[in-house]
């Protein structure tokens, strides 16, 4: 029978020609319900730090027989459908329209689809959502302190990495053995490195340090040793003889001889 509302009628009828009818309805659904509308991950799509998803969306109009089951299949970013890291779930209940908590077994960025079961058992995954994505950061980023640049020995630049992009940081300096607070320098970030200029207004032994933070709003810190400032390089002179000039020993004769 085709999808909807159908009647049955019964009836019977005795020899004496007496008639008895009785109906009843049912409903008949053959058909998967349809794809799961506006999908969008519940916080926004942002990077976060702590391992927690849901993904929500729209129910569709039209259905003969109710909704009681969503399916979801999440997989990484750059894995097919069918992979063998990709991860599944369901969620049940009326009218479910949320895949309820999705957790990720590893950082990193995910898809996650949805797709939706009714109450006569229909449920075809080629009817999913569109993918929304899933992204998962919980380390901070990497800080390093590089190698100073003989060239210009007062500037210091600091390498930071991170898997979901670094978002801002800062290089800071304070006295030696702790001495008063941390000051924050200047500091720009180009090209996945902070830099910053040491004033030679500074006199003494100082520490630094740079914090970073990344797209999920993780900190990391790192630390760059002692510098002693005002910071110099050193100097180098080199001589030339510009003038060749002839002396004989003194009281050696001949005086234009080799030995003299």
């Amino acid at each position: 029978l085709a999808d909807g509302v159908r009647r049955v009628e019964l009836s019977a009828t005795d020899a004496g020609g007496a008639r008895v009818t009785t109906t009843r309805e049912f409903a008949v659904d053959n058909t998967a319900p349809g794809e799961p509308r506006a999908a969008a991950v519940a916080g926004g799509a942002g990077w976060r730090a702590r391992n927690g998803f849901e993904l929500r969306w729209t129910n569709p109009a039209g259905q003969h027989a109710p909704i009681v089951r969503a399916h979801w299949r999440a997989c990484p970013a750059a894995a097919p459908p069918d992979a063998p890291s990709c991860l599944s779930g369901t969620a049940a209940g009326a009218g479910v329209a949320a895949s309820g908590p999705i957790e990720l077994p590893a950082p990193g960025e995910w898809d996650v689809r949805a797709w939706l079961e009714d109450a006569a058992g229909n449920a075809d995954p080629a009817t999913a959502s569109a993918p929304a994505r899933l992204r998962f950061d919980p380390d901070p980023p990497r800080v390093e302190f590089l190698p100073g640049d003989p060239q210009r020995p007062g500037a210091v630049a600091v390498a930071v990495s991170d898997l979901s992009g670094v978002a801002g940081g800062q290089i800071e300096l304070r006295g030696y053995h702790g001495r008063g607070d941390w000051r924050a320098l200047p500091t720009a970030l180009r090209g996945g490195r902070l830099h910053a200029e040491l004033s030679d207004d500074l006199d003494g032994a100082y520490e630094l340090r740079a914090r970073a933070t990344d797209g999920a709003g993780n900190a990391g810190v790192g630390y760059g040793g002692v510098r002693t400032l005002p910071v110099r390089s050193a100097t180098r002179l080199s001589g030339y003889l510009l003038v060749r000039a002839r002396r004989a020993k003194p009281g050696c004769r001949p005086a234009k001889a080799a030995r003299c």
